[in-house]
């Protein structure tokens, strides 16, 4: 017989591996691993949660009766963001009144818009708000443009622009 014809046969080995989550035909045996998996050392020793407050980032005590997340806006930080609104000079009065407005509805309800799959929610939710005050203190156009911004930048499909329109006029009892 030649060396190099030798017949070579690989050998394999049977390998078995526990899994305590397949399903066994008898229940009974099923349950006595599950019971012998659960009393092993593979427990992880964790320590006790802690909270943290989502804006000031305190640590809260075990007590957690309110939501740091819903509490409401500080004036203070109102306050702020108006005095940064107005320091634009490139901007008419109306321009930034609206972008006031538009930021403490956005910031009042900062946990139900939080992407822009919710734009357009948003916009509809702030018409039904402030569709009256966007007529009473001539906003109209300056809403549009604000709606037009959205369109061009790609947040706001042009159909949805025309629907949260359509929406501020069916609000406000005003025909196209």
């Amino acid at each position: 017989m030649n060396n190099t014809t030798k017949n070579t046969k690989k050998r394999t080995y049977p390998i078995s591996i526990y899994n305590p989550f397949v399903l066994l035909e008898n229940i009974d045996v099923a349950m006595a691993r599950m019971k012998k998996f659960s009393k092993s050392k593979h427990k992880i020793e964790t320590k006790p949660k802690e909270y943290f407050h989502v804006h000031t980032l305190a640590l809260i005590g075990e007590d957690l009766g309110t939501d740091s997340e819903a509490e409401d806006d500080p004036v203070w930080a109102q306050k702020r963001r108006k005095n940064r609104v107005e320091d634009f000079f490139d901007l008419n009065s109306g321009e930034k009144e609206l972008i006031i407005m538009w930021n403490l509805f956005i910031t009042r309800y900062r946990t139900r818009y939080v992407g822009k799959c919710h734009v357009l929610q948003a916009c509809k939710d702030f018409v039904k708000e402030y569709g009256s005050d966007i007529f009473s203190k001539r906003l109209y156009n300056n809403f549009i443009l604000h709606l037009t911004n959205l369109g061009d930048h790609k947040i706001l499909p042009a159909k949805q622009v025309v629907r949260v329109v359509r929406s501020l006029k069916k609000n406000c009892f005003i025909e196209d």
